[in-house]
């Protein structure tokens, strides 16, 4: 359908319209007088399809708003049912992990600077070993995890590779294979050649 607005009032004067204004001369009504009353109902029937335009053109508005409002309503609905989901989920995992979710209460933040407690003063002193106290299996341990955290931490490659070899030298000393069983090492310092 196009747009009636946009239509161009023709001239019923012309020969394209003559039989037409030819039908409605009669006695009483002559050629000019057939022309206009062709005019007007062309003006009457172009009235007619402006007022359907508008109102096809308003059905069409409404229609794309009732759709825009139902897409917005269902992208509301999904957006509150994820919701949901993420928070009966978060239920779920406070539920299943207790502690891990137990607030803290009665604790000051650190403010200022950080302070490094070394691990020592935070440990049971029951527990602790002394540094001669270590078996060889422990001095050895100790040894893989400060290399590795090294490595971690990015170390300069040759560092890490020093302080390896540093220990590699004490693991093999006299007493760490000695025929003794006191100073025999429990396990060997092999791992830590895969670090380097």
């Amino acid at each position: 359908m196009e747009d009636p607005n946009q239509a161009i009032w023709p001239d019923f004067s012309t020969k394209e319209y003559n039989k037409a204004r030819w039908q409605l001369v009669s006695n009483t009504v002559d050629n000019e007088q057939a022309a206009r009353i062709l005019e007007s109902i062309w003006e009457i029937n172009n009235n007619r399809e402006k007022v359907q335009w508008a109102a096809h053109k308003a059905e069409e508005a409404w229609q794309a708003q009732e759709i825009e409002e139902q897409a917005a309503e269902e992208h509301t609905e999904q957006l509150q049912c994820a919701h949901k989901e993420e928070e009966a989920a978060c239920l779920e995992e406070c539920k299943k992990y207790k502690a891990k979710f137990t607030p803290i209460r009665n604790v000051k933040a650190p403010t200022g600077p950080h302070l490094w407690v070394p691990a020592s003063s935070m440990r049971d002193k029951a527990s602790i070993i002394k540094d001669r106290d270590l078996t060889w299996e422990q001095f050895g341990e100790a040894a893989i995890h400060m290399a590795k955290a090294m490595k971690d931490h990015d170390w300069p490659e040759e560092s890490v590779k020093m302080d390896v070899d540093f220990w590699l030298v004490l693991e093999s000393h006299p007493w760490c294979c000695s025929p003794a069983t006191l100073l025999k090492p429990t396990t060997p310092m092999t791992p830590m050649l895969a670090l380097i």
